[in-house]
């Protein structure tokens, strides 16, 4: 679909964040196109990513077919060709993903287009309820901490909405940033059926989601043949990597020092944003699951659209003590950017996050002062990426 931008207030990211949650991950390709001297509008800080592609007015066709052709090199047959194959028990069914993260929400989209999946984006637990009761669905992907209303109330209202029998039972994974005992426990308690920790890797997802389905036709047959059976899901016993109680850092590794991500000192050596501030194998490891250059080419962008508007607002609540804010807008930077492989950056925000948590706005001011550093650090590293990615896929053509 070509979408020109609308007037002042209702523009195209608006209707085209519309048409692609209607169509899903796998059904829409949107191409914006701009008057001569027109401004390219914006997204804001929590809009999900609207445009595959910007043309100018008068329509002409060499740009209009440059514009299709690197659509169509990332989702036409070529790229089809990469996606692994399916689980025979995971194609086709119908999985809604809810997550508030535009970065992450495109990266699970994204994941489950791969697998066979057919996949629709909702951003909070109310907009999942909702969706429920306007369609069917095999599973959820649940994100624990969302706006509105958060994962685990969302799932505990899922299962008390199941307990007459009206509704067969759903299987629900949960998707979250932390990866300790505790945060699994919860995530059993409030009905959930299997656990993946961020950031998610394609073969974690498959993982979670089989067991998920299978885990939710097991509680089917049991209640059916064994009324007040056991809700506890199968494998609940099971901590998830890290989940003994200690953290565990962006990529499911023992937590570093948290005085390095912190240090100032460090931070601000630019010599060190192409070399060490991105985290090449996870960086690697997600152009893999998405299926190559061109995918991750729209991540990192998308990441990079909305680093500014997030660190600022992150900046100006650690100075001014605005403490609850802080720690909701740390946790939810800190996903996507766990996600991209930019693991000081992250660590910085999980930082953040706990100390805005205890109350400590001391701990808050001097650790804004080294997280402004690192965005600045992470911004140079992720435009070489970008520059790297775009050459890479411009000799795909």
């Amino acid at each position: 679909a070509i979408v020109a931008p609308g007037p002042a207030g209702g523009g195209g990211h608006a209707l085209a964040a519309r048409l692609r949650t209607a169509a899903g991950a796998d059904g829409l390709f949107l191409i914006e196109l701009l008057d001569i001297g027109e401004r390219r509008e914006q997204a804001d800080a929590t809009s999900a990513p609207s445009f595959d592609a910007v043309i100018g007015k008068p329509l002409k066709q060499a740009p209009l077919k440059e514009a299709l052709a690197a659509v169509w090199s990332e989702h036409g047959p070529a790229g089809r060709e990469q996606a692994p194959e399916a689980s025979g028990g995971l194609t086709g069914l119908r999985v809604l993903i809810a997550e508030d993260n535009p970065v992450n929400q495109e990266v699970l989209l994204r994941q489950a287009q791969r697998l066979g999946l057919l996949a629709y984006a909702v951003n909070n637990g109310q907009e999942v309820l909702d969706a429920l009761a306007e369609g069917v669905y095999d599973a959820v992907l649940m994100d624990c901490q969302m706006p509105v209303m958060d994962g685990y109330t969302a799932t505990q209202a899922i299962r008390s909405s199941e307990q007459d029998g009206a509704t067969r039972r759903l299987a629900i994974v949960a998707v979250t940033a932390n990866a300790m005992r505790d945060d699994y426990d919860r995530c059993v308690q409030a009905g959930m059926d299997d656990f993946v920790a961020k950031p998610v890797t394609l073969s974690a997802l498959s993982g979670a989601i089989e067991r998920a389905v299978q885990t939710n036709r097991e509680a089917g047959a049991q209640e059916e043949a064994a009324p007040g059976a056991s809700d506890a899901p199968a494998g609940a016993s099971d901590a998830p990597a890290g989940a003994s109680g200690a953290p565990v850092g962006a990529s499911g590794a023992p937590a570093s020092d948290p005085t390095r991500a912190g240090d100032p000192a460090r931070a601000g050596d630019p010599a060190r944003a192409a070399s060490t501030v991105v985290d090449r194998p996870a960086l690697d490891t997600l152009r893999e699951d998405l299926g190559g250059a061109a995918a991750l080419l729209r991540i990192v962008r998308l990441f990079l659209e909305q680093l500014a508007p997030q660190a600022e607002q992150i900046e100006h609540e650690s100075s001014s003590g605005e403490l609850e804010t802080l720690a909701r807008n740390a946790h939810r930077m800190k996903s996507s950017a766990a996600t991209l492989g930019a693991s000081e950056l992250a660590e910085l925000l999980s930082q953040l996050e706990a100390s805005a948590v205890e109350g400590d706005a001391a701990a808050c001011i001097r650790l804004g002062a080294s997280f402004s550093a690192a965005v600045v650090l992470a911004r140079t590293a992720f435009e070489a990426v970008v520059d790297e990615l775009d050459m890479q896929v411009g000799g795909e053509h």
